[in-house]
């Protein structure tokens, strides 16, 4: 199975570039540097098989999503913040936040900034 056609979904100041597919609880796939959501290809469809609903943005400043030029907009604060808009977006209350590399640093700061969003981080 291919990775679905990207969606532009516009959350708080940006838009990000977001995969989405499938149905039940969701789980959302934070890449690592220098990666991109497609670097979830393997997880995303075996997620979606087992009836996940499975969201891999490409983060703020990566692919296809916007990247702001000042500094301050890659603080966790901002991070985070997409990801609540993600989820806010999509008419989604909780999910997994799963986490590679630098995408884990963003998924390990999400129940601490944003504790009722998540349903469990890995």
């Amino acid at each position: 199975m291919n990775l679905p056609e990207p969606k532009r979904i516009k959350v708080s100041d940006i838009s990000l570039n977001v995969y989405d597919a499938g149905n039940g609880p969701a789980v959302v796939l934070c890449h690592g540097f220098p990666d991109l959501a497609r670097s979830w290809h393997h997880q995303f469809n075996a997620l979606v098989a087992a009836g996940y609903r499975v969201i891999a943005p490409d983060q703020r400043g990566y692919g296809g999503s916007d990247a702001p030029k000042e500094i301050e907009s890659y603080d966790l604060t901002a991070l985070t913040g997409d990801l609540v808009g993600l989820l806010d977006a999509l008419e989604i209350e909780r999910a997994v936040f799963v986490g590679h590399d630098w995408g884990a640093f963003v998924v390990w700061a999400m129940p601490v900034l944003h504790p009722s969003r998540c349903s469990g981080i890995v």
